[in-house]
């Protein structure tokens, strides 16, 4: 069980910068995004984790390549893809709204058995996210980086803190930011969270 695991979120994409729903599209960094990356190098020079594992998708890989330019090896895992939000893809939460408001209610009640339409249905993407959690948990490395999206890391950090799904709203991170878990038992506990962020509960 890893002693040590960092969650951490992509810098910022322009489609962030516009509050759009990005998953399974594969938009670069924009130049606020690079920024983020780079700086946190610093955080990564003190934080030096034993192994890192990153989503394939561009903005992730890019983040984490600047934030440790001197990395030899990236553990790549398609289960740390965001969610395919399908046809809602590129969309505001405005224009969803507009479009489909009692989907998307059901879809912020964090149903089971929602499917973005289009997209992935959500127990199928909680199922690759405990996935991630069980891969966590039985490394052996003393600390983990993990560099992935918004939604991946809502859910992991539930799983990890031993939540319920329903305190995904608690558990925002902005880009460019990481969260560091610390074993605590069974679990974890978060022990810090960069740049001044603070968790509810």
């Amino acid at each position: 069980m890893a002693e040590l695991i960092y969650l951490v979120r992509h810098g910022m994409t322009q489609a962030n910068a516009e509050k759009r729903f990005i998953g399974s599209s594969n938009p670069p960094l924009n130049e606020t995004g690079l920024a983020q990356a780079r700086a946190l190098s610093e955080v990564f020079l003190k934080l030096a984790p034993e192994k890192v594992y990153c989503s394939p998708l561009l903005r992730v890989t890019q983040t984490a390549m600047n934030a440790m330019p001197d990395i030899e090896e990236l553990s790549i895992l398609e289960d740390l893809r965001e969610v395919d939000f399908g046809e809602w893809e590129n969309l505001t939460q405005e224009e969803i709204i507009e479009r489909a408001p009692e989907r998307f209610a059901v879809m912020r009640g964090n149903h089971a058995d929602f499917t973005f339409p289009g997209g992935e249905a959500l127990r199928d993407f909680i199922a690759r996210v405990e996935r991630v959690a069980d891969i966590l948990k039985l490394d052996s490395s003393k600390s983990v980086a993990v560099f992935t999206h918004g939604g991946v890391i809502r859910y992991l950090a539930c799983r990890l803190l031993g939540d319920g799904y329903e305190k995904t709203g608690e558990r925002y991170l902005p880009p460019g930011v990481v969260a560091v878990f610390q074993q605590n038992g069974d679990a974890y506990r978060v022990a810090s969270i960069s740049g001044g962020w603070r968790w509810d509960s």
